[in-house]
C-alpha cells in the first residue's frame, strides 16, 4: 500500500504535464497569407504571423514614389486572405472601401450613413473586401447601385 501512493502521485503529475500537442502551441505558430498590390514595386503575397497589422505588411514591401498612404489605417489587424491595395496619387479622388472612415464613405454620392455603417461592419466582420464587386454582398447594394458607385471607389 505504501508503494501505491508514490505511483499514484507520479501518475497525477504526468497527467497534468503539457504534452506539446495542446492548441496553445499551434496558435503561436499560425500564419496568414495576404496580398499587397497597387503602388508597390512588385505585387507580393506575404506569409505573416497571425494578428499582423497592415503596418507589418508595409514593412515587407517597397512602395513606389507615388504611393498615397493617407487613407491607410496601419493598425488594422489582417485576416487570412486579405488584399491590401496601396493607392497612388492618381487614385486619390477615389475612396477606399477597405480603409475609409464612415465620414469619408459618406462623401461618395449614393452612400449615406446606413450604407457607410454597413460597409464598415462588413469589413470588420469579414476582413477586407477582395474586389469592388463584394460590395453587392451588403444589403441594399445591388447591381444597379454598384454601377453608380464603382467609379468613385477603390479597394
Amino acid at each position: 500500500m505504501k508503494h501505491l501512493i508514490p505511483v499514484l502521485f507520479l501518475l497525477v503529475i504526468l497527467y497534468f504535464l503539457p504534452s506539446g500537442k495542446n492548441s496553445f502551441s499551434a496558435d503561436k505558430k499560425s500564419t496568414i497569407t495576404v496580398c499587397v498590390q497597387g503602388a508597390v514595386e512588385k505585387d507580393i503575397i506575404l506569409q505573416l504571423p497571425a494578428y499582423s497589422t497592415v503596418n507589418d505588411a508595409l514593412e515587407k514591401v517597397t512602395l513606389k514614389e507615388n504611393a498615397d498612404l493617407s487613407s491607410i489605417n496601419r493598425l488594422t489587424v489582417l485576416k487570412n486572405g486579405d488584399v491590401i491595395v496601396i493607392p497612388s496619387d492618381g487614385t486619390g479622388n477615389k475612396v477606399s472601401i477597405n480603409h475609409a472612415t464612415k465620414e469619408e464613405l459618406m462623401k461618395v454620392k449614393g452612400i449615406g450613413e446606413g450604407k457607410a455603417d454597413a460597409i464598415i461592419e462588413y469589413r470588420e466582420s469579414h476582413g477586407f473586401f477582395q474586389s469592388l464587386e463584394d460590395l453587392m454582398k451588403i444589403k441594399g447594394i445591388k447591381e444597379k447601385t454598384f454601377e453608380k458607385l464603382k467609379d468613385s471607389l477603390c479597394l
